[in-house]
């Protein structure tokens, strides 16, 4: 029998690579595959080798199986900074952004980053940089459905 092979490895390993990366699920799956292959006897460095993984991390996530078995593999909260605004604020604007911003009392039919910026400091109290504004708007634009002709 012939042996398989992949046609092209470096595109295989980025998808499964940017797949593992998005997914706390499919990181404590990658983590248990490298703890199996160092279970077989491979070393932390040759498993870190295979799947482009630094080997201090393996090594941690050897030593964190060992004292606190499949549990201290999971996925940890990673807290970071809180939202400025809660996730029903969040809709609330996605609800605005549908409107035409004279409909809220703006000189414009057209929502901007500006406009989103004041809207956000009327309804909240809250404000935000010119650029944070601009991501959400840019988000919160990618979050409504698309409307077809």
């Amino acid at each position: 029998m012939r042996k398989l092979e992949v046609t092209s490895p470096a595109e295989v390993q980025a998808a499964l690579r940017h797949e593992g990366e998005h997914s706390p699920q499919s990181r404590f799956v990658h983590r248990l595959h490298c703890l199996l292959l160092v279970g077989t006897g491979r070393s932390c460095y040759q498993v870190a080798e295979v799947f482009g993984d630094d080997p201090r991390s393996v090594q941690r996530w050897v030593r964190e199986f060992q004292q606190h078995g499949i549990e201290g593999v999971r996925e940890k909260p990673h807290p970071g900074r809180q939202a400025t605004l809660a996730d029903a604020q969040m809709r609330q604007l996605a609800l605005a952004l549908k409107s035409v911003p004279r409909v809220l009392g703006y000189a414009a039919d057209v929502w901007s980053n500006q406009l989103l910026r004041a809207e956000i400091l009327r309804r909240y109290g809250v404000t935000l940089s010119a650029r944070h504004c601009q991501r959400l708007f840019r988000n919160l634009c990618q979050s409504l459905p698309q409307e077809t002709d």
